[in-house]
């Protein structure tokens, strides 16, 4: 099953969906607003971005801005940082799209197709 944490509203995160849904009718869609992922889907996630914590973060949002988290993520240990992120939703890069062993995050057309590849296979 694939799953992706997306903003309703979000431009990217509408493109994503049509290319998956073009492709895998069977998806859980999950509103960040709502629900964060969790540690085990964001630390899966790490693995996919070669452990760089920095690229499953929402760095151009407004709560980053507002948290300053700018400041203190330096500061922070990986764990500190999976903790807030998974509190905040917003915090989290998107699309946020993951299976049950890999994903992606940020909207590339081709690793998407890939991960629905690899998915369907």
């Amino acid at each position: 099953m694939l799953k992706i944490y997306c903003h309703p509203t979000c431009s990217t995160c509408k493109k994503a969906l049509s290319i998956i849904r073009s492709r895998i009718p069977d998806i859980e869609v999950v509103n960040l607003l709502e629900k964060a992922p969790n540690k085990h889907e964001l630390k899966l996630m790490l693995k996919s971005v070669d452990g760089n914590i920095r690229k499953i973060m929402n760095t151009s949002g407004d709560l980053y801005r507002e948290m300053n988290m700018k400041d203190k993520v330096p500061e922070m240990s990986d764990e500190e940082i999976l903790e807030i992120l998974t509190e905040h939703g917003m915090l989290v890069k998107r699309p946020f799209i993951i299976t049950k062993t890999k994903g992606t995050v940020g909207f590339n057309e081709d690793t998407i197709i890939e991960l629905i590849t690899e998915t369907n296979n």
